[in-house]
């Protein structure tokens, strides 16, 4: 059985929110499953609109102000963005796909890769109204009248915008760079040759002004066919022999296709946790579990130590004493440092579950947030925590 016919049976089986995973999870194989077939052919279409329909599904399990919900919505305006600029979506693509670009990229919980593909996207969606108005049958008379769309200049500005964001973000992989930067280019001639079709003036000053944009596009492609010439696996050029590349057994393709750091990790879905009546005694056995008849703060910097190997049972105990505790909403500073290093511990022992990461990280912060002044011995775990939950 498949990784896709296993998570696929994962989906069918689960009820209600815990088809949130089996989903997302699925949503992921696709995605991987429609890259080796080849991105933009006819034989990957049914697994790009099978992606579409359980990125859906997942985006109803999750609420409005849950982080994971952008990351998601994110994916599935990628999707939808993608099935729009190379397989000529279905009615309505566009628009939708926008809105979740749009919303994901509100998040600030996006990886960096995950924020550079989408708003690469996301620019094309935004020109793809403006390259559709210009090749109109209309266009003549639009050029002749000054009679462009007034949506369009703004499409186009938009688009620069997001290109230009990107580029001035975190440092992007060559390949990302690379089409990012044509993406702009493009982008300001249209936005020349929206302005001059819309100007002031005779229709001879426009045509003249439309002709000199057309050119300065001309010599942008007959760019991207001189870095064609040098060939699809010199680094930096595999955009350029996309076609070519996509034919190719996935084993053959060049390394440099998956050089920006995967946008694709699964988010995490809402976990609903009982929350206790009784906070000060949950907080009572809490610190009895971790501190064991001594110091709290000193068997805490031991059980985080790097020779530590605290057993599976201790750390659910704390994991789940602390959790209820700040569930309450009525967590001091230690409840979350005591959360954050359970979920460490849990990172440790686990090997790197994201959910676990995203957790620690979340309460470790809260716990910084709520002190005015960090002890030596607490600042010192504090650093054990965020070692041990940093990414490889």
């Amino acid at each position: 059985m498949s990784e896709v016919e296993r998570l696929r049976a994962a989906v069918r089986q689960a009820t209600g929110g815990a088809r949130a995973k089996p989903l997302v999870e699925l949503t992921q194989a696709l995605i991987r499953r429609y890259v080796d077939v080849g991105p933009g052919k006819d034989a990957a279409r049914p697994l790009l609109d099978e992606a579409i329909g359980t990125a859906d599904e997942a985006c109803v399990l999750f609420g409005r102000d849950d982080p994971m919900r952008a990351q998601v919505v994110a994916t599935r305006g990628w999707l939808r963005g993608t099935r729009h600029v190379t397989l000529a979506g279905v009615e309505g693509d566009r628009p939708a796909a926008i809105a979740d670009l749009e919303e994901g990229l509100r998040s600030p919980h996006l990886s960096p890769g995950n924020e550079a593909s989408c708003r690469l996207v996301l620019g094309q969606l935004y020109l793809s109204e403006v390259t559709t108005v210009l090749r109109s049958p209309d266009m003549s008379s639009m050029l002749l009248n000054g009679s462009m769309p007034t949506t369009a200049m703004a499409d186009v500005d938009r688009a620069i915008a997001v290109f230009r964001r990107s580029l001035a973000g975190p440092a992007l992989g060559r390949d990302m760079q690379d089409v990012t930067r044509v993406q702009l280019r493009l982008a300001e001639a249209l936005k020349a040759m929206v302005g001059a079709a819309s100007a002031a003036g005779s229709p001879h000053d426009r045509v003249t002004a439309v002709m000199d944009s057309m050119r300065a596009i001309q010599e942008i492609h007959q760019e991207q066919l001189d870095l064609m010439r040098q060939g699809p696996d010199r680094p930096g050029r595999s955009f350029y022999f996309a076609d070519e590349l996509v034919d190719r057994d996935p084993i053959d393709r060049p390394t440099v296709l998956v050089e920006v750091e995967d946008p694709y990790e699964p988010p995490v879905p809402v976990v609903t946790r009982p929350v206790p009546t009784d906070v000060p005694g949950a907080r009572r056995r809490l610190r009895r579990r971790v501190a064991a008849g001594g110091d709290l703060i000193e068997s805490l910097e031991t059980l985080l130590g790097p020779g530590a190997t605290p057993d599976a049972a201790l750390i659910d105990d704390i994991v789940a004493l602390a959790t209820s505790v700040v569930d309450t909403g009525e967590a001091n500073a230690t409840d979350h440092l005591l959360l954050a290093a359970g979920m460490a511990l849990r990172v440790a022992r686990a090997g790197g579950d994201e959910w676990d990461r995203a957790e620690a990280a979340d309460a470790l912060a809260k716990s910084a947030a709520g002190r005015r002044i960090v002890a030596p011995d607490v600042a010192r775990i504090m650093r054990r925590i965020d070692t041990m939950i940093a990414k490889d």
